[in-house]
């Protein structure tokens, strides 16, 4: 491996802790352009002391994995995403699952073939990270999908696939359900302790029921409903937007002081502006 990849990393590194979010991408960006054009896209890391055991060992998947990083760090990714950082995002999405680039054909051994599966599932799970945060939900649900697929097409991947849940001392193999509690806060200020893997994000804007199936306001398409009652319920929301436009096209009706009169005392003003605005 040549100096100027260790250079490069270095740049970055340097750049990151400096708060220079967009200067470290370029700088991971050169090194693996580097690597994938001259160097050998398995080669190991040169021993310096004691390296977490969790961190890979070869200098492509280690680089790769701080690249992708400033597209998940909550500070990073202000300044580094498919906006302000496209040559950025475009090196993220050459690897995501099912895109193709001639640089794919360096991975030629069987090791340099695992070393890009781990490369395509990473660049796949942060794709459906950075479109979970635009709120593309049914785009992440694939891009997860896509690497999960991938994953379970090697054992080592595969760790959480259907050996999951097996009891290591049983006569024979069996899953246990262990419930996973979490506390989920009410929209009155509650906490609530459940056990189950359903996390709705979203609660109703009247009664306060999370539901991962809301219907949105048909005016505004933005304040969540479990349904048609609680939004004629939340009736402060729907009518004082509504109330603006009628009094100011009553304004200039001769019937305005009644129609007007009608308004504040809460009556079925609809009906009423209907039958004299025709």
């Amino acid at each position: 491996m040549s100096q100027q990849v260790f250079s490069f990393i270095t740049k970055a590194q340097i750049a990151y802790h400096s708060g220079k979010y967009l200067e470290s991408s370029e700088n991971y960006q050169k090194a693996i352009k580097k690597i994938l054009k001259d160097e050998r896209v398995g080669a190991k890391i040169p021993p310096s002391g004691v390296v977490p055991s969790n961190d890979p060992r070869e200098v492509l998947p280690y680089c790769w994995a701080l690249f992708t990083h400033l597209f998940k760090d909550k500070n990073a990714m202000k300044f580094v995403n498919q906006a302000s950082d496209p040559e950025g995002y475009k090196l993220l999405n050459l690897f995501r699952v099912g895109n193709t680039h001639p640089s794919h054909a360096r991975f030629r051994s069987e090791e340099d073939k695992i070393l890009f599966k781990g490369i395509q599932i990473v660049a796949t799970v942060v794709i459906g990270i950075v479109v979970w945060d635009k709120r593309d939900r049914a785009t992440a649900a694939k891009r997860y999908r896509e690497a999960i697929d991938l994953a379970k097409t090697h054992e080592v991947f595969n760790c959480l696939g259907d050996s999951y849940g097996e009891a290591p001392n049983a006569g024979a193999p069996g899953k246990e359900q262990l419930p996973y509690p979490y506390t989920r806060y009410e929209a009155d200020g509650t906490l609530t302790m459940v056990e189950n893997h359903v996390v709705a994000t979203d609660c109703c804007a009247h009664c306060g029921k999370r539901d991962v199936k809301l219907s949105r306001c048909s005016k505004c398409m933005k304040v969540p409903y479990c349904g048609l009652d609680c939004q004629k319920a939340d009736w402060k929301y729907v009518f004082c937007p509504l109330s603006s436009r009628i009094v100011a096209e009553l304004s200039f009706h001769p019937e305005s002081t009644r129609l007007l009169s009608a308004l504040r005392r809460n009556e079925n003003v609809f009906v009423t502006t209907t039958s004299y605005m025709q």
